[in-house]
């Protein structure tokens, strides 16, 4: 998958949140980072692509993303899954 593609269809699947999910990892990381749920909607909705897409080990393309607001940078790693987006972790 090129990064294009990627973007557009993260962009696709975050504009119903329904499609999001968080990874086992990922609510432990935010709430040490201080990151909302709002913050990784924003960052999947209009953030840009700083790594990858590349396949993971379950056959998803797996990105890292990252969204410049409010004088911090919020990064997120989500998994493209089928029809989902997976969060694997946010920093």
């Amino acid at each position: 998958m090129t990064r294009p593609a990627a973007l557009g269809r993260i962009r696709a699947l975050s504009a119903d949140t329904a499609n999001v999910v968080l990874g086992p990892e990922a609510p432990r990381r935010m709430r040490q980072r201080r990151i909302t749920w709002a913050d990784v909607i924003k960052v999947l909705q209009r953030g840009s692509i700083t790594e990858g897409p590349a396949l993971d080990q379950k056959g998803c393309w797996r990105c890292r993303m990252e969204r410049f607001a409010a004088g911090e940078t919020v990064r997120v790693v989500v998994s493209i899954c089928d029809d989902t987006l997976v969060v694997i972790t946010t920093f």
